[in-house]
């Protein structure tokens, strides 16, 4: 049981975008997970409101298969508003009634952003977002959140959608060797 990074101390307020970076392997996505509560040993103190919803951004689209107007119907979201959230990440056309698995990785995250968009969440998470994206792609979601302001912590490597994007960042660092 070792320390994946040197110990950090954050807070993240409305209208923050916190970027988290630092080296693969330091850490990152594990601090993403034990933001929205996943059942991972820390040590040291973890504070965060008792009704917190956070919508999610993953590595991995958390749809996969299927019609995408059949989720957007269990998720109740409403369908004008996503092809609206699509058309500000670039997509045209309608997407809503064609299968996920014939949709390229690029398509399938534009979906996970707007999903993500318009999750009713206090906070975004999200995970590696402009993985799979074109640069026009990348630029839409600069511009969509520097317009939106959600409040987010996420994990990018893209130095540049970093610094326009980020309000503020967490950089983690390997624990200092005792021995």
């Amino acid at each position: 049981d070792k320390p994946l990074f040197a110990p950090v101390s954050f807070r993240v307020r409305s209208d923050d975008r916190l970027a988290v970076v630092g080296p693969n392997g330091s850490g990152k996505t594990s601090l993403l997970e034990l933001l929205r509560e996943a059942p991972l040993a820390f040590a040291g103190t973890f504070n965060r409101p008792a009704r917190l919803d956070i919508a999610r951004v993953c590595q991995q689209p958390r749809w996969t298969t299927g019609l995408l107007s059949d989720h957007l119907a269990v998720e109740g979201m409403d369908e004008s508003r996503f092809r609206q959230v699509m058309a500000a990440l670039g997509v045209r056309g309608d997407t809503l009634e064609r299968r996920l698995e014939s949709m390229s990785p690029g398509q399938r995250k534009k979906i996970e952003l707007a999903r993500s968009f318009l999750s009713p969440a206090d906070l975004l998470l999200w995970d590696e977002p402009l993985n799979f994206l074109d640069i026009d792609a990348r630029e839409a979601i600069q511009e969509v959140v520097l317009q939106d302001t959600p409040t987010m912590v996420f994990v990018e490597h893209d130095a540049v959608f970093v610094d326009l994007v980020a309000t503020a960042i967490l950089e983690l660092r390997p624990p200092e060797d005792v021995n």
